[in-house]
C-alpha cells in the first residue's frame, strides 16, 4: 500500500477507505492498512486536521476529559493557513510500546524515519540526516469514576515534534526537547541530599511503627496508589510526577510524605530483614535511598535536543 507521504495522501486514504460495518459501524472507523487490525485507523479530526491511531492511549478521548486539548496519536497531519504540519509523538511517561515504534517506522512519510540508539532514546532523522530527539510526554490520568466511566487528563510535559512540510522536505519548527543526561543536576542534588536525610530521619522514627503489616500486597499497593492512583507497587517510579515528589521532600507536612517514605524504602531494599518485612535502617540503605530521590524528583541534567 501506498506510503502517506502528505497531507493529502491522508486525505485521500481517508475518502478512499469504507468505514467498518457490523458493531463498529458508528465510529466510523478507517483503518490505514489491513482491515483487521482496525485500531491502526486514519481519524477526521475536522476538514484540516487527520490523526493515524495506533490504538494506544489516545484511542479513548471520549472518557478522558481534557484530552481533546492535546493531539496524542503517534501522527497528526494538520494544514494551516501558512502550509502542512506533521506532530509526532512518543508514550507516555516512562511506558514504551513496540506497537508505537513500528508504527513511526511504519507511516511516517519519506523524509522523516524513526530510530532509537542503545540508550534507549528515540529520534526522527530528517532527510539531512539531522537527528531530532522524540522524548516521551508527561500527563496525569486522575479520578476515574466507574459510575460514568469517566478519567480526567492532565498534560504535565507537552513535548512532540512538528515538522512543517515544505518544497525542500520537513522542517523542523517547534522548541528543542528536554533530553535527560546521567550527570546530576549539582545544585538541584546539594539541595535534596539534605532534603533527602531529613525525611530519613523522619523515616526512623516513623515506620518502624508499621511492623509487618507491609507483607500484605494490597497495603503495599495501597501506599503506591496514593502517590499516583494506578502504578501500583511494581511501577509507581514510572508514574510519579517529579515536581510533586520534589514537593513532598520540601514540605514536612505533605499529605503524601509517608506514601513516598514507605514506597522509597521499599525501592532502597529497607523493608527486608532477611526473614520478615520490618523497616530495616542502614548505611547502605541510606546510601540507595539518594539514588531513588535522584530518580523519581529527576535530579539529572538536562539537555535540550
Amino acid at each position: 500500500m501506498a506510503q502517506l507521504n502528505s497531507f493529502d495522501d491522508v486525505v485521500k486514504r481517508y475518502n478512499a477507505t469504507i468505514p467498518l460495518r457490523g458493531a463498529r459501524k458508528a465510529q466510523d472507523i478507517r483503518p490505514i492498512a489491513e482491515r483487521r487490525y482496525w485500531w491502526a485507523r486514519i481519524e477526521k479530526i475536522n476538514d484540516n486536521k487527520y490523526a493515524l491511531h495506533d490504538g494506544m492511549w489516545s484511542w479513548n478521548r471520549q472518557n478522558n476529559q481534557g484530552m481533546d486539548a492535546y493531539d496524542l496519536e503517534p501522527i497528526t497531519w494538520e494544514r494551516k493557513a501558512d502550509g502542512d504540519y506533521i506532530t509526532i509523538r512518543n508514550c507516555p511517561n516512562d511506558g514504551m510500546s513496540i506497537s508505537r515504534y513500528n508504527f513511526l517506522r511504519w507511516y511516517l512519510p519519506e523524509g522523516l524515519s524513526f530510530d532509537y540508539n542503545n540508550t534507549g532514546r528515540h529520534w526522527v532523522t530528517d532527510g539531512k540526516r539531522v537527528q531530532h530527539y522524540l522524548p516521551k510526554y508527561k500527563c496525569k490520568w486522575n479520578n476515574h469514576n466507574p459510575a460514568n466511566n469517566q478519567s480526567t487528563f492532565e498534560m504535565i510535559e507537552d513535548n512532540k515534534l512538528v515538522f512543517k512540510h515544505t518544497p525542500e522536505g520537513f522542517v523542523r519548527v517547534n522548541e528543542l526537547q528536554p533530553m535527560p543526561t546521567r550527570r546530576i543536576d549539582k545544585a538541584l542534588t546539594k539541595h535534596y541530599d539534605v532534603k533527602t536525610k531529613e525525611l530519613y530521619d523522619w523515616m526512623q522514627a516513623v515506620l518502624p511503627i508499621l511492623g509487618e503489616t507491609l507483607n500484605d500486597y494490597s497495603t503495599r499497593n495501597q501506599y503506591a496508589n496514593a502517590l499516583h492512583q494506578g502504578a501500583g507497587f511494581w511501577y509507581w517510579t514510572r508514574y510519579v510526577e517529579p515536581m510533586e515528589m520534589r514537593e513532598i521532600l520540601d514540605d514536612p507536612e505533605h499529605e503524601k510524605r509517608m506514601a513516598f517514605a514507605v514506597m522509597s524504602a521499599f525501592e532502597a531494599g529497607m523493608f527486608n530483614d532477611g526473614s520478615t518485612q520490618r523497616f530495616t535502617p542502614s548505611k547502605e540503605g541510606f546510601s540507595r535511598l539518594k539514588q531513588v530521590v535522584r530518580k523519581v524528583a529527576k535530579l539529572y541534567a538536562v539537555e535540550l535536543k
